[in-house]
């Protein structure tokens, strides 16, 4: 699988996405964090990471972006994302 893939948020979704991105052979990968994650860090070490979105949709031009942030602030990412033109990934929670 070839392309840039930005993974916005970093909780235990964001991560499963992120290792299901590295078992697909995708070589790069770009995170999008708020740094308020209490999950370890050492396995998330060189990946490019930034704190905002739009330097990171517009600096490394990503083909897709998954969007796996808390879900109130989802709308606004995929919106940037879509904006810029990329493909995506959105996984929401259904209500019980």
């Amino acid at each position: 699988m070839t392309g840039t893939f930005l993974v916005v948020g970093l909780d235990s979704i964001g991560r499963r996405h992120l290792h299901n991105l590295e078992k697909l052979g995708v070589q790069d990968i770009v995170l999008v964090r708020s740094g308020l994650s209490v999950l370890p860090d050492a396995e998330l070490a060189g990946y490019p990471a930034e704190r905002d979105l739009e330097f990171a949709l517009n600096h490394y031009k990503p083909d897709a972006v998954v969007v796996s942030n808390p879900t109130a602030l989802h709308l606004d990412v995929a919106i940037s994302a879509a904006r810029a033109g990329c493909h995506l990934l959105i996984r929401t929670l259904k209500a019980q």
